[in-house]
């Protein structure tokens, strides 16, 4: 006997009627259970109990990638509270090209979490209208790249079945539990804006389909359950439905990042990786590369507030070792220069970052060109050990609007379609 039947045949003791009927029929409807993380499902309603510490390793943030930009030239600043968001809408700006994109939103105390509510407002009505006032974060997004004859400093096994002589780098990053994200993705800074060196299209910009990245205008305590299961998300697509890996070239789990002196030890969390093929077309040196994360909807998991769905989770300029890029954002032609100096000067985005930069010819670029960057130091200097973000120049906020002598703009291109 079920429990309906069981509860059914007790309608003859005490207490009877139709409320305790109802009462009854309500609990044998009811499936409850108990243990943290799970669920409470009646044919109305779906409640959820709450949730275990694995379900929400994406809140358990490490480095943050925007504090390298200011931490040099303010050491005051304290990374777990700072206001990031001059640096999303300028260094990241092109972040607003993909339907309201925004980083992780994180809750590092209770005292983030505030009632939005006006109380002198005519229409409050005292019940609470919560908004998550944490900082906006970036976990770093550490990487390899090396040249021919060199290896991994960091090596792992790499993905199942796959040549692990066919790859010359790797981007990686701190990941909790499989299941909780519907989708995890590479988003590239080319997608958005397009490569275009010389003149010549590497890559126009991707398409954007208006699912792609949902800006969410009033962030509530879960995500929007309407477009659960579909794993709508932009970028290349390294898992999906939660579980399957979407990509031959990821490898889950790799080796363990902390001891190579990434900043910090990331445990519980372990570490995804994504190996570059010797045939790829990326990254396109001084791009940025994120990571995209769209958290399950269904059943309902709590994520605080966040502001878009997909965020975003992780990321990192990624240069090369001699070359980088960067976007045009001003020219000074040689007749309007006051230096006397020959030749045209630019004012350039490299990691976002505006410089001034000579050009090694006299050819002329244009505002939102995208140009290749050599780096004066290496000239000569060959590489004896893989290229990473531990080596990588970063440029800071003291650098804005000055003149680096040791880049220089040079008509080269990288990986251009032939014909």
């Amino acid at each position: 006997m079920d429990l309906g039947q069981l509860l059914a045949s007790m309608k003859g003791g005490t207490p009877t009627g139709f409320v305790s009927e109802q009462a009854f029929k309500q609990v044998a409807d009811f499936i409850r259970t108990c243990e943290p993380g799970d669920l409470a499902i009646s044919k109305s309603r779906l409640y959820s109990a709450a949730p275990q510490a694995y379900d929400l390793w994406y809140l358990w943030t490490n480095m943050n990638f925007m504090q390298k930009y200011y931490a040099y030239s303010d050491p005051a600043i304290n990374g777990d509270t700072y206001d990031y968001t001059d640096y999303i809408t300028g260094q990241l700006d092109f972040l607003s090209m993909l339907n309201g994109l925004k980083p992780l939103k994180t809750m590092r105390a209770l005292a983030q979490l505030v009632d939005a509510q006006n109380p002198e407002n005519v229409f409050y009505d005292m019940r609470p209208v919560w908004q998550n006032k944490g900082i906006y974060w970036i976990n770093l997004l550490a990487f390899e790249l090396w040249q021919t004859g060199l290896g991994a400093q960091w090596g792992s096994p790499g993905p199942k079945g796959q040549d692990p002589n066919g790859y010359v780098g790797y981007i990686t990053f701190p990941i909790g539990q499989v299941g909780i994200m519907e989708v995890i993705s590479v988003l590239q800074q080319s997608d958005l804006q397009g490569s275009q060196l010389l003149g010549g299209s590497i890559k126009d910009p991707m398409p954007l389909d208006n699912t792609d990245a949902i800006a969410t205008d009033s962030p509530s305590l879960f995500p929007d359950p309407s477009l659960a299961g579909r794993n709508y998300c932009f970028g290349d697509h390294l898992m999906e439905s939660g579980y399957r890996l979407a990509d031959e070239d990821v490898e889950l789990f790799s080796t363990d990042m902390c001891a190579c002196g990434y900043g910090e030890d990331v445990k519980p969390k372990k570490w995804m990786r994504y190996w570059i093929n010797n045939a790829d077309k990326f990254p396109v040196p001084g791009e940025f590369i994120g990571i995209l994360c769209r958290p399950v909807a269904l059943p309902p998991h709590l994520w605080w507030f966040q502001e878009s769905n997909p965020f975003l989770y992780a990321g990192n300029w990624v240069d090369a070792y001699n070359v980088t890029t960067g976007i045009i954002t001003d020219v000074t032609l040689e007749a309007d220069r006051d230096d006397g100096k020959p030749g045209n000067q630019y004012d350039i985005k490299i990691q976002g970052c505006e410089v001034t930069l000579e050009g090694s010819d006299f050819l002329l670029y244009s505002v939102g060109d995208r140009v290749a960057v050599v780096k004066l130091d290496t000239i000569g200097v060959s590489a004896e050990k893989s290229f990473n973000w531990l080596i990588q120049n970063t440029f800071i906020k003291a650098d804005e609007q000055t003149e680096k002598s040791n880049y220089i703009i040079v008509p080269i291109s990288f990986y251009k379609e032939t014909e």
